[in-house]
This record gives C-alpha cells, structure tokens and sequence, in this order.
C-alpha cells in the first residue's frame, strides 16, 4: 500500500517520535510504500528516513507555540490548516497512518482517505489533573489556554473518533482511550528490534 505517514514532531528524539520512526521503517520493510510528513523534520530522523528509502517532508510549520507558550485554541486552528494543505499532497496515497503527539488528532477529520491512528495516550494536558504547575512560562502558558480548554477537549474527542481504526500500545492505554473517547481501539504492542537484544 501507499501510506502517507504522519508525527507532528520529528525534531526531538522522544518515546513517541521513535517509535513513528521505527514503524514507520517496518511497513518500508514489508514492502509498503512509504512517505513520512511531520510539522518538522530534522537532519537526525531525515538522514535515517533517507536510508531507509522512506522520503519525508516538513510542513515548515513552525509557528505553533508563538514566543514558547502553548496556545491551544490557536494552534488546533492552525494545525487543522497544515492539514487541508496535506491533503491536497497526498492524495494519490491509499491509507493516512497519523501517530499521536500534540496537534495530530487534528488531522483526523480533515484528511480524506482512510485514517489509522496510533494512539500513544491522551492528550494529558485536557484529560489528567496537573499535579505539579512550577515554571512561570507554564502558569502563563496554563492561564492561557484554559479560556480554550473545554472546547478544545472536546474538538479532541470528536476529532480522534473520525478515525477508521485506532491502535495504542497497551491494554491499559487502550481502558483510558475508551474512558475519554468511547471507542474500542487495538492493542498493538511496540515492535524490538531483536538484532539489538544480546543475552
């Protein structure tokens, strides 16, 4: 198949941009057609991409959190217009494969082929209380967005129940998916690579 494979943020090395990276790798080597599309790639996940045969393109979308803080209302807004532009790219691919970070679920009603959407947790900053709030930019970037925050938990929860099939990564996550969205998603437990594994 053709799949059009999205993270929104392939600049930093973290659990969930690796494991796009990683399965990502997976469908290239069982012999899917891929190409990976993020709000920004750098030259670290670029360069393995490359060598995986896997082209990647950055939406050059780098103004979602203007002066640092996290302005939800704005920036849900904003992804959803990367995504109306993504769509126009790719459309001659056969499936939309959309791994959850930040803004992604955004893309979900949005783009017009099926979606598969991988589901790593929640968004924790609309459904888990916050236990610890120290920084100034946080209280300020908090203050913020809590004008938005009940709308857009709720654009979140109708957005990720557009999609087609959603898979997380363990069974708990796939209990705490159904408590905030109401949907039955797949357990799909994280790949190893073996040839890293000596005992």
């Amino acid at each position: 198949m053709r799949i059009a494979a999205f993270h929104s943020q392939l600049d930093m090395k973290r659990g969930s941009s690796l494991a796009f990276l990683n399965t990502a790798i997976a469908l290239k080597e069982r012999g899917h057609d891929v190409h990976a599309y993020s709000f920004a790639v750098d030259d670290w996940y670029r360069s393995i991409l490359d060598g995986a045969g896997i082209p990647s393109t950055s939406m050059d979308h780098h103004h979602l959190e203007p002066l640092g803080v996290h302005l939800i209302l704005t920036n849900n807004r904003r992804a959803r217009g990367v995504f109306t532009r993504l769509n126009g790219m790719i459309a001659d691919a056969d499936v939309a494969y959309l791994h959850g970070n930040q803004w992604t679920p955004q893309g979900l009603p949005v783009l017009d082929l099926p979606r598969a959407y991988y589901c790593d947790e929640p968004p924790r900053h609309y459904y888990e209380p916050d236990l610890v709030n120290v920084t100034v930019r946080k209280k300020l970037g908090k203050a913020m967005g809590a004008l938005s925050r009940s709308r857009d938990r709720e654009s979140d929860r109708r957005a990720v129940r557009t999609a087609d099939q959603v898979a997380t990564n363990s069974h708990y996550t796939r209990d705490y998916i159904e408590r905030v969205y109401g949907i039955d998603a797949t357990t799909v437990y994280l790949g190893v690579d073996l040839s890293l594994i000596h005992i």
